[in-house]
This record gives structure tokens, C-alpha cells and sequence, in this order.
């Protein structure tokens, strides 16, 4: 994970003063991350590190491991150890504070029902198995829908999300750009409702034809709720390469979820 810009405001603060690294593929962040707001002495430590940890993460999409250092007066010292290999550097740092600073309030609130998703989202950023990685991003996925929409069932739940413009449209055509690949991929598979008669796939491909970014992500998570099906049901020769190839386009439009409700609340 890269950032070119330092973290900082009245509440947070993060630098990362060995970026950019002058040797080729070796961008990190590196830096003393300071938190300055005095309520933080009464919550508990381990409540601020995954708030932090969660803050990070849901902007980079990668898991961030932040550790206790010190505790001063009128502030707390972690240490941020983040290391990923991915090609979704931390573009907006300061949406890191805008995040931070809503989630702490959540936590404060003790919102259950968002932190529960915020929970499986990390369990699947953390998860080094693919098939609990993406297990964990669906999860994820169904506490949001329920959440939110209270949907029944993931298609009326992912319509009644992305209908209502969550996340925004600017933000889907960047899921839609990033995870383009993955999509494709899925539209080429023949993923089959049997129960409904349903393809899937032949939906996908329509809607990357007709370049309709509702219906990509609409229709995408579908197929990729057939993978889910045939991953628990299905004789497949091996189910990691079923999981992996969701994992990215499930986690990413999690994260993108997630912040919109912090940031539009």
C-alpha cells in the first residue's frame, strides 16, 4: 500500500516519509500515527485499534496492523506495520480522518448492526484462505443489504443498493473500471440459476456490452453468487480458484458500501 500524501487534522495525524521508495516495487508507509483527541483515554485499546485498523483498510481495501506503542497525556502513539501488494494505492489519505472520525462515533454509539459488517469485512481482509476470504465477503455483502435495504435474499438486496445510489454512480463506474477483468471473466462462464433458469453470465455479458454499470454490478454479484452456490454445493476440482476470482470485486464494493454510509450519514 502507497500514499503520497500525509494524514493529518485535528484528531489524526499519519506521515509516511519513506514514500516514494527510489527502489523499484518497494512504495510503503512507514510512520508515527498519532491520535489527539483526549475522549480516546476511555475507550478501550483494543476498540481504537481496530477502529484505526478498520479506517485504513476500508480505504486501501488491505489489511493495515497498527500496534500500541505509547500512551502520552493528551494523546495516543501507535505504530502502523502495512505491507500489500495490490494495485490500489491509498489515493484520498484524508478520507482516512473522515472515516476514522465517523466510525469512532458508531463505535461510541455502539451501532451493532454496522459493526458487524465492519467485523466481516475485516475477517475477510485478514483471512490468508480464499474460500474464508470470500465466505467472509459475502457475509459481509448480506449484513449490508439486511442493513440497510432490509432486502430478503442478495439480488433484491444488491438492487435495492445500488438503485438508491449506494454507493454513488462515480464510485460504481471505478468498481465496474477496477474489477472490469473479473467480470469479464464471469461473464464467460455460464453461471446458471437452475432453480430460476437464470444465466447469469449471459447477463453479465449483456450488461458489459451495453457498458450499463448498474446492471455489471447487479448481475455480477449474482454470477458470483452461483460461484458461492457451486463453491458449498458443486463438484469442483478446486474451490480456491472458484473463491479468488470473487474476492476483489466482493471486497471492493463492500468497502465502497461501507464508507457511504460513514461519509453520507
Amino acid at each position: 500500500m502507497i500514499t503520497s500524501e500525509s494524514v493529518e487534522s485535528e484528531e489524526l495525524c499519519f506521515s509516511s516519509p519513506h514514500y516514494p521508495s527510489t527502489i523499484k516495487n518497494e512504495d510503503f508507509i512507514e510512520g508515527d500515527l498519532i491520535i489527539k483527541q483526549a475522549n480516546c483515554q476511555a475507550i478501550p485499546v483494543e476498540d481504537i485499534k481496530f477502529c484505526l485498523e478498520a479506517s485504513f483498510s476500508l480505504s486501501g481495501q488491505i489489511y493495515c496492523p497498527i500496534d500500541l506503542t505509547k500512551i502520552y497525556p493528551s494523546s495516543i502513539s501507535f505504530k502502523m506495520d502495512a505491507t500489500g501488494y495490490c494495485t490500489n494505492p491509498l489515493k484520498k489519505p484524508n478520507e482516512v480522518n473522515q472515516i476514522w472520525r465517523r466510525y469512532l462515533a458508531l463505535l461510541l454509539q455502539k451501532n451493532h448492526e454496522f459493526h458487524h459488517a465492519v467485523n466481516w469485512f475485516m475477517r475477510s481482509l485478514k483471512s490468508n484462505d480464499p474460500i474464508d476470504k470470500f465466505i467472509y465477503a459475502w457475509i459481509t455483502l448480506n449484513c449490508l443489504y439486511g442493513y440497510i435495504s432490509n432486502a430478503d435474499g442478495h439480488h433484491k438486496g444488491i438492487r435495492s443498493l445500488i438503485y438508491n445510489n449506494i454507493p454513488d454512480m462515480k464510485t460504481k463506474e471505478e468498481i465496474v473500471e477496477r474489477q472490469k477483468t473479473i467480470f469479464e471473466l464471469l461473464s464467460s462462464l455460464d453461471l446458471t440459476d437452475k432453480r430460476n433458469d437464470i444465466n447469469w453470465s449471459k447477463r453479465l455479458q449483456d450488461s458489459l456490452s451495453e457498458n450499463n454499470t448498474n446492471g455489471i454490478i447487479e448481475n455480477g454479484v449474482s454470477a458470483i453468487a452461483i460461484v458461492r452456490h457451486t463453491i458449498f454445493h458443486g463438484n469442483v476440482a478446486n474451490r480456491n480458484d472458484e473463491a479468488e476470482r470473487c474476492i476483489w470485486p466482493l471486497n471492493h464494493l463492500n468497502a465502497e458500501i461501507l464508507k457511504n454510509r460513514l461519509l453520507k450519514t
